[in-house]
């Protein structure tokens, strides 16, 4: 409703989607799906060994591709936007990790588990640009690389469950 055409925003929507997908599928992580108002995808162990990858560290790539291509496209897609909200546009990262279990129900994939719901708790209220991990994944990422600094945050869900999390500083 903010900018000049609904065409103009499924344009936008789309051309972020297909960027999106491409860094993830370069980075040998699978895109589940765009889900409004952002995006799910995963990385596993058993699809980056067979490529001699660490899927920790893939991640950590496509997270930095995925940013430094979002912080670009939302500065520029915010000049066409009528009234811009208080936190501008832009896109934050909520991750974690564990089993994800798949069911096709009628040809349509559905992915169920803790990590994705915990995923996107990492990512809700937080500010554009910023990569926000869950307590596993957090220990598992410094454990192997030390080059990487986080800062302890703590959050809340929308039921008031609070919870600490690791913010990735730049």
């Amino acid at each position: 409703t903010y900018g000049p055409s609904p065409d103009f925003f499924r344009d936008k929507i789309l051309a972020f989607t297909t960027e999106t997908r491409k860094i993830i599928k370069s980075n040998f992580g699978i895109f589940d799906k765009f889900t409004g108002d952002g995006f799910l995808c995963y990385f596993n162990s058993h699809l980056c060994n067979q490529f001699g990858k660490d899927y920790y560290k893939q991640f950590i790539l496509a997270c930095n591709e995925i940013m430094e291509f979002s912080d670009a496209f939302f500065s520029e897609w915010v000049k066409s936007i009528r009234k811009l909200p208080p936190n501008s546009s832009g896109l934050t990262i909520g991750v974690d990790s564990g089993i994800v279990k798949f069911r096709d129900l009628d040809n349509h994939l559905f992915a169920i588990g803790d990590a994705i719901v915990w995923a996107n708790r990492m990512s809700k209220d937080k500010k554009k640009g910023e990569i926000i991990f869950n307590n596993i994944p957090y220990h598992k990422i410094i454990s192997e690389q030390t080059n990487l600094k986080f800062e302890t945050i703590e959050s809340m869900t929308k039921g008031g469950e609070s919870f600490t999390a690791y913010k990735l500083l730049k």
